[in-house]
């Protein structure tokens, strides 16, 4: 199921031509599904698996786009623009 989940995603946002907010995303795939209620559990193996997936780019921290259609610039994150609590968590994780 997460696999045709992902692939759902894809061909979304290939359609729509545009970057979409994750919540018009994933109501845009579960539509698209017989999941009903239970697709609440799904939903953060779905957001994992697109922000683990290279065809995907999150854009804004709340939108989410195919990387295909995005300059190279948009898709490298600059450390050095992170904010404090970024780098704390950055951090913690390491430890």
């Amino acid at each position: 199921m997460r696999e045709q989940l992902v692939e759902l995603a894809f061909e979304v946002l290939q359609l729509e031509n545009q970057e979409l907010e994750f919540k018009e995303l994933w109501n845009r795939v579960v539509s698209k599904t017989d999941l009903g209620e239970e697709a609440v559990e799904f939903i953060s193996d779905f957001y994992s698996d697109i922000s683990l997936d290279n065809r995907f780019i999150g854009i804004d921290k709340t939108k989410w786009d195919l990387r295909i259609r995005r300059k190279v610039s948009e898709t490298i994150i600059d450390t050095d623009e992170l904010t404090d609590d970024e780098e704390d968590a950055k951090l913690e994780l390491e430890e």
